[in-house]
């Protein structure tokens, strides 16, 4: 899905089944991510919640619906390639709340993002060329970040990627006249399934991207240091990164 000679409409259908495999039970990574922002917030109050590497937005969308009515928070989905469309039908359906940006935007060069922001990566950061991810990280080190990964690099993981094209087929259902995309998802999950197969293959390949526990604090010390707490919450098929 990084790739840009990828149709469009394929890049969007990928997105979404991705979504398929991840939100609904047993997983519930994005309800599990969701919770875990709220937490931080609540702790210490971010003006606005930036989703970098947006996709369809999945973590502007669980947290629209679980904020619904506060005025003080700001969800700001982005990505290298924005998906207009959904973009604005989430507008329209969160006035105020969700305040897409338009832009292409590259994370991992400087960004202006605004005051009090929380920056959220979600199944995004494995996605960058290992060679690349430090001057990610020392981009992104001003700025207050929640970093989740869906997959690890064990066998469970490897395990629930292959599992990922039947959860694939589901999605022009899940999704029929939810979100604009109808047809698309018939042709590329069913007519000629390519979405299902390269969410297996992209699981599969993104849990031997992943970072270690091990490593993810060898980097942290590395980039952040001393300059705010920092830490690394691991389950078995999934990670969270906070500094």
């Amino acid at each position: 899905m990084d790739l840009r000679w990828i149709p469009s409409s394929l890049r969007a259908t990928i997105h979404d089944t991705l979504e398929s495999c991840l939100r609904p039970s047993p997983r519930r990574y994005y309800e599990w991510v969701a919770g875990e922002i709220l937490n931080l917030i609540e702790q210490s109050p971010a003006a606005a919640i930036v989703e970098l590497g947006a996709g369809t937005a999945p973590i502007t969308c669980e947290l629209a619906a679980a904020t619904s009515g506060r005025k003080d928070i700001s969800l700001r989905p982005s990505d290298l390639y924005p998906n207009l469309a959904l973009y604005q039908s989430l507008e329209e359906r969160f006035p105020g709340v969700v305040q897409a940006d338009r832009r292409s935007v590259d994370f991992s060069r400087p960004v202006d993002f605004p005051p009090g922001s929380l920056l959220v990566l979600s199944a995004t950061f494995h996605h960058i060329p290992p060679a690349a991810r430090l001057q990610v990280l020392k981009t992104l080190a001003p700025y207050r970040v929640a970093i989740f990964e869906p997959l690890r690099p064990n066998v469970a993981s490897l395990g629930l990627s292959l599992l990922g094209f039947f959860a694939g087929l589901t999605t022009p259902v899940r999704f029929w006249n939810q979100r604009p995309g109808n047809w698309r998802r018939v042709l590329w999950c069913w007519l000629l399934p390519l979405a299902p197969a390269i969410i297996v293959w992209d699981g599969l390949v993104s849990c031997l991207r992943c970072w270690t526990e091990k490593e993810w604090k060898e980097h942290l010390a590395t980039v952040i240091g001393d300059q705010r707490p920092s830490f690394v919450k691991s389950k078995l098929v999934k990670q969270a990164v906070v500094w």
